[in-house]
């Protein structure tokens, strides 16, 4: 394997196992952000430690490049991309040409999907749940306004697992909120949960049986229309004393937060 004398060049190595490209900048976004991190605390520890070290050393303690490509080449699958892709420009098309139908005959445009019922008490009624209720939680993501539809609390071993629905109205030609398996969040006695992505890379780096232990998300889409997007968002390993959660976003310049409630009506 040829040296890896930059964070730059870890990155690329990184993305060269990956076959999906679009990805490719979010991903080394990420990459970076956790060399810098590694390496800022090398710095602060070692004051004494010269930088090229630090950052020798920062890339040395992420792993086998390949190895972690390979794992995120798993979950950044071409296939799904570039389906999600052409399927949201496929639906953009018709709803523009709906819209100028609809213009054009001086009538207003009908929905072209009523929106389903969406419930998940109703998705995990085989599962033991010990709170269900609707929050009443609204939050703005870019020119969305994010409304938390429902929040479930499953009895999963070892610990408790929440499931908050999330509900995005939006119009067809502005950009999608994209935060899927980036959200992280923090509960209210400290505790930490890793994006998905976050995880992937500690699973790349460690034991299996210890990034199994990790309190982690995952978010991602469960259903789309063209003016409604609906999201899922699973926290693991939660902290059966934690009584809220905050969820944050900081990538690609974006910055989204919404603190969630664990206590609420069935």
């Amino acid at each position: 394997m040829p040296e890896l004398r930059t964070f730059e060049d870890y990155c690329i190595a990184v993305c060269r196992e990956i076959r999906f490209s679009p990805d490719h900048h979010a991903i080394a976004a990420e990459l970076t952000d956790h060399l810098q991190e590694r390496m800022e605390a090398l710095l602060e520890a070692h004051p004494d430690m010269p930088p090229e070290e630090a950052q020798q050393q920062a890339i040395a303690a992420m792993g086998d490049p390949a190895a972690l490509g390979h794992a995120l080449d798993a979950v950044h699958n071409p296939r799904l991309g570039w389906f999600q892709i052409w399927f949201r420009r496929a639906v953009k098309l018709m709803t523009a040409v709906a819209l100028l139908v609809a213009l054009f005959h001086f009538e207003v445009l009908p929905p072209m999907f009523p929106d389903a019922s969406h419930s998940l008490r109703q998705f995990y009624q085989g599962f033991d749940a010990t709170v269900n209720y609707r929050p009443n939680l609204t939050f703005s993501a870019r020119d969305y306004n994010v409304t938390v539809e429902e929040v479930i609390v499953l009895e999963t071993s070892p610990t408790p697992t929440v499931v908050a629905l999330l509900r995005i109205p939006h119009t067809p030609w502005i950009r999608d909120v994209e935060f899927t398996n980036w959200l992280s969040a923090r509960d209210d006695l400290g505790g930490t949960y890793l994006s998905c992505e976050e995880y992937l890379v500690q699973l790349s780096s460690s034991s299996i049986n210890v990034a199994a232990e990790l309190p982690h998300c995952y978010s991602g889409t469960t259903d789309y229309t063209p003016f409604v997007n609906w999201y899922t968002i699973d926290v693991q390993l939660l902290n059966p004393a934690a009584r809220e959660l905050t969820f944050t976003f900081d990538r690609f310049g974006e910055e989204i937060s919404f603190t969630l409630p664990l206590r609420g009506g069935a």
